[in-house]
């Protein structure tokens, strides 16, 4: 798997470890077609990818974000500074 489909693997392991499959499959299908934004493109613009997720979760998004932060970390990918600037440096490393 690329480096592209692995972050969006976590991400998805993040987003479902708090609500199981059947949310998980809302939040997707709500990322997908309310934002359209997905596993291609997710990347391209991390800005609003961390937007639509905090619009969907308000406050509780901080406890996805550092769950994915501490996926990613052991990756070796820094996220020190939340998730924003670890998607950025997952994005300059494609």
């Amino acid at each position: 798997m690329d480096l592209r489909g692995k972050g969006w693997e976590l991400l998805i392991q993040s987003l479902q470890k708090y609500g199981g499959d059947t949310v998980k499959q809302v939040i997707l299908w709500h990322l997908e077609h309310v934002f359209y934004i997905n596993q291609s493109n997710y990347l391209d613009n991390p800005e609003k990818l961390v937007s639509a997720l905090y619009s969907i979760y308000g406050n509780a998004f901080m406890i996805i974000e550092k769950d994915f932060c501490y996926s990613l970390k052991e990756m070796g990918i820094m996220c020190d500074t939340g998730i924003l600037s670890a998607l950025m440096s997952l994005k300059h490393k494609l």
